[in-house]
């Protein structure tokens, strides 16, 4: 049998292989973290490698992606070659590490449904990314933390796309996170010196499709209508059906979920929050999750904003590590910008083409319709002409926003707008109403609130109530880990809450196509 060899970095390793086979296929079915954002449909052109040996001749879509000098440094698409025999394969970086901006937990004031002695794991599952704690069951604070990309993001990136793949094959997504998970927790233990026999429990959280993916469970009722999920969770697992790098008594808790798309990581994001009455909590990621505590219990939306906000989608979109542009800003007459990281740009993270936009806004670059206008503004020699699009340049950053990832943000704001406009509407609240919005998640945490107002992604009048929380989700799922009272608050706040069906919805649909517009 033929052999293909992996280079990442200073890692190497090499398998055997049945011929022919397509790259992006045999990196799947190994688990490799390797992104794929469109689940190898070959439209976005993003999963670059450098290939060489016995391999297919050049797609179109190779072709069309790589300029010639790519095309002599062997710059191929996974999802495009196949192995044909023998061949060497060198990825991209593929992990990176996040920041959290939760530093202290609320307090706990009795004890762990794991006991008062040793240690818990808390995990949140995301789409995006995976972060990992480890919490004193003793004096209730964080020994250490770790995040990643979740790694099965070589089958899509958004749910819909890892649900499809999961229906032809379900155990390399769930092998794929369990092993991540595994080597993780140990990453976690051996820095700490914490043997393993010391973790008493686990609690995890995640948005319903990831928990159904981690357990193996069937989440094909959550892709079509009428939208049933196989479980809600709220229950106890042992940790020798999912992980070895626990004793395999050690019980491991998954947090509850409201339903299909209102997953455990809202209801953990609003249990950290303590939210009060009319306060909102809003996690804008691929599927923004939002949730108004309003009379003694949760009112939660979901709305499909796609991975856009994510980096993902966008023609040089990246998450935000090391080369990402993270913010963009009007100063001295000039643009501004600011990179993830001592190097140089890269490409651009959600948070700098939110801000991008704003600038755009601002300078009368950009109309309300979301049009990139070429001329009539004092940044018109930054417009360039690309082959296929119009394309606005960062200063001397190399980076670039086409018209067409305007018009993939557009969609991603207007459906988050829309519906925090459509749950304030049947919650029977008015914006002037809400005393707090907490805003969750990893792109949330360097969310400038201002532009986010500007371009229409946050209702302009709630600005001033804004504040970010961070991995709100993984600060709830400590507190599960570390209080019973915690525990059985998150099982309250699951059971009494009510989803507002945006896909249902009338008026949703309304404020949708009003906030496809700009704010000018």
């Amino acid at each position: 049998m033929p052999t293909m060899s992996l280079y990442m970095g200073k890692e190497h390793c090499s398998f055997s292989f049945e011929a022919p086979a397509l790259i992006s296929q045999e990196l799947q079915e190994r688990g490799v973290g390797f992104a794929l954002p469109c689940g190898g449909n070959r439209t976005c052109k993003k999963c670059r490698v450098t290939a060489y040996g016995e391999l297919s001749p050049l797609s179109l879509e190779e072709r069309e992606a790589f300029s010639p000098a790519e095309l002599e440094q062997n710059l191929r698409l996974a999802c495009c070659t196949v192995a044909l025999g023998d061949c060497t394969v060198v990825l991209p970086k593929g992990t990176s590490f996040f920041a959290d901006t939760f530093e202290e937990l609320p307090s706990v004031g009795d004890a762990s449904p794991f006991g008062s002695q040793g240690v818990a794991a808390a995990v949140d599952i995301g789409t995006t990314t995976i972060a990992v704690y480890l919490v004193d069951l003793t004096d209730s604070h964080i020994i250490a933390r770790l995040g990643e990309e979740n790694q099965q993001k070589c089958f899509g990136a958004d749910v819909i796309s890892r649900i499809a793949c999961a229906q032809e094959k379900p155990g390399p997504l769930q092998k794929t996170v369990c092993s991540q998970l595994d080597r993780m927790i140990g990453l976690l233990l051996a820095q700490t010196n914490i043997p393993k026999q010391a973790v008493k429990g686990m609690a995890i959280t995640g948005n319903t499709t990831m928990l159904h993916l981690l357990c193996g469970l069937d989440a094909s009722g959550i892709a079509a209508a009428p939208f049933v999920p196989q479980s809600l969770f709220g229950v106890m697992y042992s940790a020798r059906e999912l992980f070895r790098s626990l004793p395999a008594s050690c019980p491991v808790y998954l947090c509850p979920c409201v339903s299909a798309y209102a997953g455990a990581d809202l209801v953990c994001a609003a249990l950290s929050c303590k939210m009060e009455e009319n306060s909102l909590v809003v996690d804008i990621g691929t599927n923004g999750e939002m949730a108004l505590f309003r009379e003694g219990r949760l009112l939660c939306a979901a709305a499909a904003a796609g991975p856009a906000f994510e980096g993902a989608g966008l023609s040089m979109g990246m998450p935000a590590k090391n080369g990402a542009v993270k913010e963009v800003s009007y100063q001295d007459g000039r643009l501004s910008y600011q990179v993830v990281g001592a190097g140089p740009a890269q490409g651009i993270c959600g948070t700098g083409a939110v801000d991008a936009l704003a600038f755009l806004l601002e300078q009368g670059a950009l109309d309300e319709t979301g049009l990139l206008l070429e001329e009539g503004h004092p940044f018109s020699p930054l417009i360039r002409k690309t082959k296929e699009d119009t394309a606005f340049l960062l200063g001397d950053s190399g980076v670039m926003i086409t018209q067409r990832d305007i018009r993939q943000l557009q969609l991603a704001k207007a459906a988050i707008a829309a519906g925090i406009d459509t749950l304030l509407y049947r919650g029977g609240c008015q914006p002037q109403d809400i005393t707090s919005v907490y805003i969750a998640g990893g792109f949330g945490s360097w969310l400038n609130p201002y532009t986010a107002g500007k371009i229409g992604l946050l209702p302009p009048s709630l600005i001033d109530r804004c504040q970010s929380v961070g991995n709100a989700a993984g600060a709830g799922a400590c507190l599960c880990a570390l209080s019973e009272t915690f525990l059985v608050q998150a099982q309250t706040l699951a059971q009494t809450a009510q989803e507002v069906s945006l896909s249902q919805d009338p008026y949703f649909m309304e404020q949708y196509i009003h906030r496809m517009l700009f704010y000018a």
